[in-house]
């Protein structure tokens, strides 16, 4: 779970 949410917000960060 923990991964998963790394994974959104480091996306999140990339579309930024």
């Amino acid at each position: 779970m923990v991964n998963f949410y790394m994974v959104m917000q480091q996306l999140c960060s990339k579309t930024s």
